[in-house]
């Protein structure tokens, strides 16, 4: 992990390139960390580059940016850009019974995830709306959703460092629709880590703004 002094920023590998994001992180409730974020010209980390960050502040032990990182796994939870609308059971609708991952929309301070536009840009076959369907293997299908197959791969990487290594909590089929934020954090009382995806909108999560994304192509 590398740090550049004055507006620190933290480069950690990402895919085919370099994550760049602020120091310090941001803390409060998601939308008001989103809020903040957009007011310095920064971006909400999305699941796959906070997996990438974690990832490489588990390599890099010593850095005292990465104990920080670690430390906050432990005292609060980081805040990833995806959401989570959990669809009921309706055997007349074309997608229903699952998970729709997505961005929400920040709307008047508040995070908004609309069934019809997300449903819409699914059925397009925009990227950044996945799809998992209750069902058989559901935990892993989400994991891969969520963060993307070298993403999941270094999430699971990341809980051999835990002694009951990985947790992945999620609703099962819901009687309506819930709307839901994602974080990643230390299941202290466990010892595992612990990839939630039905956590509420509150103010114990942090993020560190996105600055850039190089890419080596």
């Amino acid at each position: 992990m590398k740090a550049k002094i004055g507006r620190t920023e933290l480069t950690v590998p990402h895919e085919r390139g370099n994550l760049i994001v602020a120091h310090p992180q941001y803390k409060g409730t998601r939308a008001q960390v989103e809020t903040q974020m957009n007011q310095a010209g920064l971006r909400m980390p999305t699941s796959a580059e906070t997996a990438s960050l974690v990832y490489d502040a588990f390599l890099d032990k010593d850095n005292k940016y990465s104990q920080e990182i670690r430390q906050t796994l432990k005292d609060a939870w980081l805040w990833e850009r995806e959401g989570n609308l959990y669809l009921a059971k309706n055997p007349g609708a074309e997608v229903h019974d699952g998970v729709i991952i997505a961005n929400p929309e920040l709307v008047d301070g508040q995070m908004v995830m609309d069934r019809s536009s997300l449903v819409q840009r699914l059925q397009d076959g925009d990227k950044d709306v996945r799809f998992v369907p209750n069902g058989a293997g559901f935990e892993q299908k989400y994991l891969t959703a969520r963060y993307g197959e070298e993403g999941a791969d270094k999430i699971d990487e990341v809980a051999k460092n835990y002694k009951k290594g990985l947790q992945i909590w999620t609703l099962d089929s819901v009687g309506k629709d819930v709307q839901k934020m994602s974080a990643l954090g230390d299941n202290w009382d466990f010892g595992s880590l612990l990839v939630d995806g039905f956590w509420n909108d509150d103010g114990s999560g942090r993020a560190f703004g996105v600055i850039a994304l190089e890419t080596s192509e």
